[in-house]
This record gives C-alpha cells, structure tokens and sequence, in this order.
C-alpha cells in the first residue's frame, strides 16, 4: 500500500492520478486519499502559476512578498501564508480554472468518493483534505 501512496504523491498530471484512482479506489484507504487530494490541488496550482513539477517547491526570487515564496507549493502546511492582496489573481487564477474545468468530471467522482470516506480520515487526513478543497 506504501507504492500506491508513493505513486499518488509522485504523479506528474491529473489523468496520472485519475487512472490510480479508478484502479485502486476499492482498496485505497485514508491516507491514500489525502495524498491523492493534496497532490490534485497542487497540480491545479502548478496549472495556475505556470510552473512545472520540480519548479513548484523550490522558492522564486522573482516573486514579490515578504516570504519569497508566493508562488511556491509545497504541501498543507504552507496553507494560509498569503495574504488577501497577494492571492495570484489574473492570468495564473485564469490558468488554474481552466485546468479545474478539465479536470471537473474526475473532481465530480472523486469529491462523493472522499465524502464517503470522511469519517475514516485521521486529524492529519482530514487537515490536508480539507487543506486540498480549499486551494
């Protein structure tokens, strides 16, 4: 079950974790999917800000901000570090809809599926699910 996670955090597109999901969706527990809805929120958020899988954690010294790290990903744990007035809007939010707009029929099985399975997710899971929704 650990290769299952490993895959789901490594996956490099949406379909990538579409395909795991409707293979493994019967036996993935927990934090299989909380791994599945962070890593899908930090693919909408690659979409928005243009950068690729490997650009994404590592900090933009062009990006303004007194972290350094406004258009950075990383995990839940950087959730809420931007300010109201820095939330990226424009052309990346326009990038980022549009990938939520293709990626909406796998959001539209997966959402139910999470749902059913709330009450099965630790603190951390449902932290980092509920982290994910709101990207």
């Amino acid at each position: 079950m650990q290769v299952l996670t490993s895959q789901l955090r490594h996956s490099n597109s949406w379909e990538e974790l579409q395909a795991l999901f409707l293979e493994h969706r019967a036996r993935m527990n927990h934090i299989h999917l909380s791994a599945l809805m962070v890593r899908l929120a930090q693919l909408a958020d690659e979409a928005g800000s243009g950068c690729g899988r490997h650009q994404s954690s590592s900090s933009s010294s062009s990006s303004s901000g007194s972290s350094g790290r406004r258009g950075a990903v990383s995990g839940p744990g950087e959730a809420g570090l931007e300010s109201p007035g820095q939330s990226g809007r424009g052309r990346e939010g326009g990038s980022k809809l549009q990938a939520l707009v293709r990626m909406r029929p796998f959001l539209a099985q997966l959402v139910p599926h999470v749902g059913m399975q709330l009450l099965t997710l630790g603190p951390r899971q449902l932290s980092n699910v509920m982290w994910a929704l709101g990207r």
